[in-house]
């Protein structure tokens, strides 16, 4: 019999299960996992000054586990905050995460802080309820045509998911991008602010030159401790990792040479493959 046949007859003789713990949230960089939907057609045009914020006319959000339910604020300067009033300030410099400057350091989904002027371009607001091949959602776009007057053409949008429970994907930053790379995230800061939520601040990209290009997503998630390659799944390739580090860890005091000892005994075994296995897909 096969070693990973072995494993997994021991596993079945077991007949119990396991629940994952120690999950991270994180951004997940993987197109196959959203769409840009381009919504200038068929959205509605938010107007904001340079500079400026205002709360999104939607139904009360309720919040996704991660992002906080009530009101969306939405900045010119790239960004969504969450629990916020509409006075409070995204700045046009941007900062690391986490930040004052974003939101008074609420929470907050910054898919592109920058000096972004009005002039350059607007920003589109859809809510979609009730699609039958997509879940229920807000869809928030930037669009500008002539970004920081270099001839780029820079579209991003968040799109924040009301029920994330078959998907496991909070929120996601999706990009078209033509033109030169200063509308690549060359001054530009990416990432999630987490205030008081008890997550964790996520800085993906801080002024870092082509950091997304067009057909970027990245996706806010909570990894199971079972997607050891880090792809928002847990598969086949995890399955592999983990049956290619079976038995004692060499180095018990240095856990990334033991990535599938997800139960934290210095060994790789029965209780992690049963972790992994209920972390499946």
């Amino acid at each position: 019999m096969s070693r990973i046949n072995s494993v997994i007859a021991a596993v079945l003789a077991m007949g119990v299960g396991a629940a994952t713990s120690g999950q991270t949230l994180s951004l997940i960089d993987n197109p196959s996992l959203g769409e840009f939907i381009d919504i200038t057609q068929t959205g509605q045009l938010i107007p904001l000054a340079d500079e400026e914020e205002t709360t999104l006319d939607v139904e009360m959000f309720p919040g996704n586990f991660v992002l906080r339910s009530g009101s969306i604020v939405v900045g010119i300067n790239g960004g969504l905050g969450f629990g916020n009033e509409t006075e409070t300030n995204l700045e046009p410099l941007n900062q690391q995460i986490p930040s004052p400057d974003a939101f008074i350091g609420g929470q907050a989904t910054l898919a592109y802080w920058d000096d972004i002027d009005d002039k350059e371009g607007d920003v589109y607001l859809l809510q979609i309820m009730g699609d039958p091949e997509l879940s229920d959602r807000v869809i928030v776009q930037w669009n500008f045509g002539n970004f920081d007057l270099t001839g780029s053409v820079l579209k991003f949008q968040v799109q924040i998911l009301f029920n994330s429970a078959m998907t496991g994907i909070y929120a996601q930053y999706l990009y078209e991008i033509q033109g030169p790379s200063t509308g690549a995230g060359a001054g530009a800061t990416i990432g999630y602010q987490d205030g008081d939520g008890g997550y964790g601040d996520i800085q993906f990209s801080f002024n870092q030159p082509n950091a997304v290009m067009s057909g970027t997503v990245l996706s806010l998630m909570i990894l199971s401790p079972a997607d050891f390659d880090g792809d928002g799944k847990v598969t086949v390739g995890d399955l592999l990792l983990l049956l290619g580090d079976w038995g004692p860890c060499a180095d018990c005091q240095v856990p990334s040479t033991c990535l599938a000892d997800i139960d934290g005994d210095c060994a790789v075994g029965i209780s992690d493959l049963l972790i992994l296995l209920n972390s499946w897909g």
